[in-house]
């Protein structure tokens, strides 16, 4: 995976990711979750991986973000991600949100979501889900994230090597 840091395109001012520490703790969690993620996803082969790019953002701004997180695909093809982040509270925090939207990839390349069906649809699974009429929790494939997203970052090796 291609991680790329692309400051202020969606919140102009923003410094959140300038910190050099904090975006290679960022690259070395997503090295290693991407790599126990075929392991969890069936069916997603790592060669796949290798060749996406995820761009992280700061989507802070308030005005327009309510979630702590999400991910969105750039590119029709699957080659090419944003994670959006919001907030969190420090490096355990942030390492436990990129373990949740790396499974959201995860679904997009293996086909359990599609997005491209309409702006308030996605298919989960085979089944449409209208995004209006479903509670952000009780969506299932929230719900097969949060499930996953702890057995990703249980495999951090040493969660305090990060930190300085």
């Amino acid at each position: 995976m291609k991680i790329e840091f692309d400051l202020g395109k969606i919140n102009p001012d923003s410094k959140k990711f300038d910190d050099q520490l904090l975006r290679e703790d960022i690259k070395n969690a997503i090295g290693i979750y991407a790599t126990k993620l075929p392991e969890i996803y069936r069916g997603l082969d790592s060669d796949v991986l290798d060749n996406v790019t995820i761009h992280i953002v700061d989507a802070s701004n308030p005005d327009d973000y309510r979630q702590e997180a999400f991910t969105k695909k750039r590119k029709l093809d699957n080659s090419e991600f944003i994670i959006a982040i919001s907030q969190f509270n420090g490096p355990t925090d942030i390492r436990e949100l990129l373990a949740h939207e790396l499974c959201h990839i995860a679904q997009f390349l293996t086909g359990m979501i599609d997005d491209s069906v309409g702006n308030d649809s996605v298919i989960w699974e085979g089944e449409r889900f209208v995004l209006s009429s479903i509670p952000h929790q009780k969506r299932p494939w929230e719900k097969d994230a949060i499930k996953n997203q702890l057995k990703l970052y249980g495999t951090l090796p040493d969660i305090n090597r990060f930190q300085k």
